[in-house]
Formats: structure tokens, sequence, C-alpha cells
């Protein structure tokens, strides 16, 4: 999680973090991650970019991650995968249409396509529920 927060030089911020609880505006989260079924491996993370407001994701909702179903996502599924340079690695909020994962942001957004490979590319969770708090 610590890494994934991180910002490497020349490579954007993560488009989702795991979410700490650290917030006091954020009392009910726990509630409602444990309503749509939070457990051990399945977490709570939170957007932090644009990257599928077209989607309906939107930057602060927050997410039940489900890290057992990485390897068993389906076409149209929407995962957090990790994308790897030398610089470190970086989290991205996607829709898997394999091979690819694809942004859903405005075109001037330019949100870049991103090739499963699992060595650059890896997907690690998918999305399960979304929430957005007042």
């Amino acid at each position: 999680p610590a890494a994934a927060q991180s910002v490497t030089p020349g490579f954007a911020e993560s488009d989702a973090v795991p979410w700490t609880g650290s917030n006091q505006t954020d009392r009910l989260t726990p509630d409602v991650a444990t309503a749509f079924g939070a457990r051990p491996g399945v977490d709570v993370w939170q957007i932090k970019s644009k990257a599928m407001v077209l989607a309906g994701y939107l930057p602060g909702d927050f997410m039940l991650v489900d890290t057992h179903q990485a390897e068993r996502v389906k076409p149209g599924d929407v995962v957090i995968a990790q994308v790897y340079s030398r610089g470190g690695a970086k989290t991205v909020l996607r829709r898997w249409m394999p091979p690819v994962l694809l942004a859903a942001a405005s075109p001037v957004d330019d949100e870049p396509v991103f090739v499963v490979d699992n060595d650059n590319v890896a997907i690690r969770g998918r999305i399960t529920a979304s929430w957005r708090l007042p």
C-alpha cells in the first residue's frame, strides 16, 4: 500500500489507494463496507483520479476490491491493476476488455490503454462494490 501511494518522478499518481480510515468524516465507511461484504482479501480502496468518471466512479468514492478474484475477472469487469516501470509501480483503475485495460474518461484526459501481460501490467483485484458518502 505505501508503494502504491507514492509518486515516482516521471510516473503519475495512482488512480486509487487503499483506504486507511484516517479521515474522521468517513465514520460510515467501515459499516458500509461490511454491508457490501468486506472480509479478509476484500479491502476498501478510495478513488483518487478521474480515469473512470464516465463509468460513474468519481474521485473520493470508495470501493471494495476483491483480490481473490484477480485471476477470474471477466470482460467488462472494473479492476485494480499494477503498472510497473523502472521507476516503480502505479495502481490503475480500469475496465478489463481482454487483452487491454481501458479508462472511461473524457477524450481530453488522454488516459493510456494498458496491455495486460502479467509482467509489466498485472490485474490485482476486481471491484465488487462502490459507494459515495455525502
